[in-house]
């Protein structure tokens, strides 16, 4: 194959809806090693991946820059780390292309988190009330396709879980003046006044079975509202009408999608609704955002900052910042009460063990449900002045760390982790310390990486354990 065929079939792809059609704009071609840095234990063994840009399969010669030392890997990409700790470097070439590719793999007996932030700034004060990096997404069709959300800096998308990144929201190659369409599908121009997403990407979601499909809140933009891209974050269109927002409320508080159905999303409220004094509620759409039911909670339920989630398809939960968690059985008909404990400011998060007991992330302590979210109980992590929302586990353990709204009030975090087995022994993971903790965490279970953004402290992943 030549190289101008390479070039030519990497254009067409870029005008198709490949997952990676947007790193491939107006660059040569390139071997992407997709799991991106990595670190093991010695001995471990780790399968890489690689893709020329565009998304195309190409076939690679793998090879280890220190080859005396540096472990071995096999012709299919299966790594084995040498039995010595050290900093070793893995390179997969094109057979058919003078280019190639090189992550690097540190060998330690303890692993450490690793920071992968984006090149973004994480200074408060420069864009002003910056709080830095906000949710992040890893696709599961996709999972070394991330995206994470900012504060003033738009959504940033990484092919290479975190090696290199890019910004998403910047148009197409054929049309980079358009990046915003109204409900309606009208052109809302390249984001100048109120059409944009360059404000707080506090809540965002991805379509399990399309990483090209995302949506996200505009947290304090004057437009705000919920926002789709169904192209991987080159455009995006406004999904509430005018007439949706004037019975509610555009300002949304989180977003999730029905694990069993990609179409089923459920939306709360970061805010009151408007025309409603003392209410608000949720919305559900069950065809990708085109159509909404409005399911309006309790007066009790409060009005701030809420938390929405599937437990199933009709059982949801309601998370909010003073009002207690809330819980409806019959797909949000009816709601009772469960809990009187609430959610950290700023976000929560709800994860489910593989034995089933659920954990949420609240307001000064983690929280653990054993009966499907009838009851709530402390989880038995150390309870602290600002609480927790990110949280996640890899089938075998689950991690956490205390966060607060831009910055810890009480002082350096620490990651703790426990066993999904028993969920209420908690103890720190290493020594390592940062200065807030997540507001979103996920894990790829492909290739078994956990992912944390920890908003003015940037973003990290976790491998080989």
């Amino acid at each position: 194959m030549s190289l101008m065929t390479v070039i030519s079939m990497l254009l067409a792809v870029n005008q198709s809806t490949s997952p990676l059609k947007f790193a491939v704009r107006d660059l040569a071609p390139s071997v992407i090693i997709l799991q991106g840095d990595v670190a093991l234990k010695p001995n471990n063994t780790f399968k890489f991946v690689a893709r020329l840009n565009g998304g195309l399969s190409v076939k690679v010669i793998w090879s280890i820059r220190e080859p005396a030392a540096g472990g071995s890997i096999s012709a299919e990409g299966i790594y084995s780390a040498p039995s010595t700790p050290g900093v070793y470097h893995v390179v997969a070439t094109s057979a058919d292309l003078a280019i190639s590719d090189e992550v690097t793999v540190t060998v330690a007996d303890a692993i450490e988190w690793q920071d992968i932030t984006p090149p973004i700034s994480l200074d408060f004060n420069d864009p002003p009330n910056n709080y830095g990096t906000q949710i992040i997404l890893s696709s599961p069709s996709e999972p070394t396709t991330l995206y994470v959300g900012t504060n003033y800096q738009g959504v940033w998308k990484s092919f290479n879980s975190g090696k290199t990144w890019f910004k998403a929201n910047v148009g197409l190659p054929s049309d980079p003046a358009n990046i915003y369409f109204d409900w309606d599908g009208g052109r809302a121009g390249k984001g100048e006044g109120c059409a944009s997403i360059e404000h707080r990407n506090w809540a965002m979601a991805i379509d399990p079975t399309d990483a090209n499909v995302v949506y996200t809140s505009d947290g304090f933009g004057c437009a705000q509202g919920l926002w789709n891209t169904t192209n991987g974050g080159a455009t995006w269109q406004q999904m509430f009408s005018p007439a949706i927002i004037s019975q509610t409320t555009n300002d949304i508080g989180s977003i999730h999608i029905d694990p069993s159905n990609h179409l089923h999303i459920l939306v709360a409220s970061h805010g009151p609704w408007s025309h409603t004094p003392n209410a608000v509620g949720v919305w559900e759409s069950r065809d990708g955002g085109k159509t909404w039911t409005i399911h309006p909670l309790p007066q009790a339920a409060g009005t701030t900052s809420h938390y929405a989630a599937f437990l199933d398809s009709e059982t949801w939960i309601v998370a909010t910042q003073d009002a207690g968690i809330w819980r409806s059985a019959d797909s949000g008909k009816t709601w009772n009460k469960v809990s009187s404990f609430n959610k950290s400011h700023g976000g929560s998060g709800l994860y489910r063990s593989r034995n089933g007991v659920l954990y949420l992330g609240g307001n000064n302590r983690l929280l653990r449900s054993t009966d499907f979210g009838l009851t709530w109980s402390d989880a038995g992590a150390p309870n602290n002045q600002d609480g927790y929302t990110g949280i996640v586990g890899d089938g075998t353990y689950i991690y956490t760390a205390s966060s607060n709204t831009g910055k810890s009030t009480i002082g350096p975090v620490q990651y703790y982790y426990a066993s999904e087995s028993d969920g209420t022994n908690w103890k720190p993971y290493n020594s390592q310390s940062f200065s807030d903790g997540p507001l979103s965490m996920v894990f790829d279970a492909q290739n078994r990486v956990v992912f944390s953004s920890n908003w003015n402290a940037g973003v990290w992943k976790l491998t080989g354990r």
